[in-house]
């Protein structure tokens, strides 16, 4: 959550109309550490959802998902909240 949080650019048409709420976003971590499939699932706002689908696209690999000693697909789920300063 750092990076993200390091990374979010609040978009300047939100700011200007005054529109905050958190954007929820599903993506998969596959079994090699790779975002993939990255989709809103819960949005406020197009200027939000597509602020926070840039952030998370950019995500550095993840440690693997562990099950059974192998590597597996894992499904998350994090929301990004977007409050004026």
């Amino acid at each position: 959550m750092q990076f993200v949080y390091q990374n979010i650019k609040y978009p300047d048409m939100a700011i200007e109309n005054d529109i905050q709420g958190t954007v929820t976003i599903r993506f998969l971590v596959n079994k090699y550490g790779k975002v993939e499939q990255v989709s809103v699932y819960r949005g406020v706002d197009p200027f939000l959802d597509a602020e926070a689908l840039r952030v998370i696209k950019i995500l550095l690999d993840f440690e693997l998902g562990i099950h059974n000693s192998r590597p597996v697909n894992v499904w998350m789920t994090i929301p990004i909240v977007f409050k004026p300063q």
